[in-house]
């Protein structure tokens, strides 16, 4: 798929580890080896046998990919593990639509852990926490309205053309920004109100004056037919 997308962020090796962390309920991606290397937990349900979770896994290998040793600080890293859980979904919808706001439907949502979800109504920075996977469901939501309004294809090469400029330490305002530079340079502009929109619902982006994405009507020169208003209508 990312291929598809011309992105190379694909090309090198990851090493897999199914059966690792001495039996733990988690799964990490650890870019210190060469090849890099993706460790998958067998507490609770076997961690590999979810799809979602493989896939989020391979989400941070594409991210460090993307922009190496960048991946440092709160914020940052809140946007890492919601980068990858919108990955998974993704794909997962692309199969299925079935429980599509579910993420990791099989190794979570159940007795194990509670999993996360990609339709939060979360605000930044209202709910913003110390718990980068808390803080993830709100940019996973971002990215989920996105993809929902524009489709995954357009919105998987906007995000990960906007990972190669991630730094160390930014904040979701700074990804936000970086999801519309990476529209203008891909497409012109061309899914910039779709893309402020979500933003806009989940705090990370203001109301700007200088981008009009309303609807409107075109007024003609013809005289208006007669409405009679009742005293308590205010618009029509």
């Amino acid at each position: 798929h990312i291929h598809s997308l011309g992105f190379g962020c694909a090309d090198s090796l990851v090493n897999i580890d199914t059966h690792a962390m001495n039996g733990d309920d988690n799964s990490y991606f650890s870019p210190i080896q060469t090849p890099r290397r993706i460790y998958y937990g067998t507490g609770g349900v076997d961690d590999a046998e979810d799809a979602d979770v493989c896939v989020h896994e391979y989400g941070h290998f594409i991210s460090y990919t993307a922009s190496p040793g960048s991946n440092s600080g709160t914020q940052r890293e809140s946007l890492d593990e919601g980068f990858g859980d919108y990955l998974a979904g993704s794909y997962s919808n692309a199969l299925s639509s079935y429980n599509n706001t579910w993420v990791f439907n099989w190794d979570g949502h159940n007795e194990f852990w509670n999993g996360r979800v990609l339709n939060s109504n979360w605000i930044y920075p209202t709910d913003l926490t110390g718990s980068i996977y808390h803080n993830a469901q709100i940019w996973s939501a971002v990215l989920w309205c996105i993809h929902n309004s524009i489709g995954r294809v357009a919105i998987d090469s906007i995000i990960l053309e906007a990972h190669y400029s991630y730094a160390q330490n930014m904040s979701m305002p700074d990804a936000a920004q970086l999801l519309l530079d990476a529209d203008t340079l891909l497409t012109g502009g061309v899914y910039t109100c779709s893309i402020y929109s979500c933003l806009f619902q989940h705090g990370l982006q203001p109301v700007n004056p200088f981008i009009n994405c309303g609807v409107g009507i075109k007024e003609e020169e013809e005289e208006a037919p007669s409405i009679e208003f009742s005293s308590n209508t205010n618009s029509f």
